[in-house]
């Protein structure tokens, strides 16, 4: 034996959805009253005064001059591990200052090279015939 839900029968349906309805609608009311805080609004630069041409155009100098600070960090960076590539050695994948890791392969190839030099004359020694 089958018994059906009262929530199947439409009238019931009906009654539960306007019950909801009624609930939400002071809510919905209040909510369509709410303001956005902040407007935005699109004017030409010519219709500006000077005040704000003068701080758009400090702005893109900004922005044109971290730009090109960024740039030239990561050709920096590239150098330097090449560099290091070059001469074996292993650097940290986003060193926190170009310039002292770049200082420190100098130094570091500096104190090995009266080393190299030697190992090299050496070799040059054992060649000769």
């Amino acid at each position: 034996m089958t018994s059906k839900s009262t929530f199947e029968r439409p009238e019931v349906l009906a009654e539960l959805n306007r019950e909801r309805a009624a609930m939400m609608r002071p809510a919905r009311i209040e909510y369509s009253k709410l303001k956005p805080p902040i407007t935005f609004s699109v004017t030409r630069d010519e219709n500006t005064d000077q005040e704000t041409q003068d701080f758009a155009r400090f702005s893109r100098e900004q922005l044109a001059q971290h730009r090109e600070e960024q740039q030239a960090d990561a050709r920096k960076l590239g150098q330097v591990r090449r560099l290091a590539g070059a001469r074996g050695a292993a650097i940290p994948a986003q060193p926190r200052n170009v310039d002292r890791v770049k200082q420190g392969l100098d130094l570091e190839i500096a104190e090995a090279w009266p080393e190299i030099e030697a190992y090299e004359k050496q070799k040059a020694l054992e060649n000769q015939p």
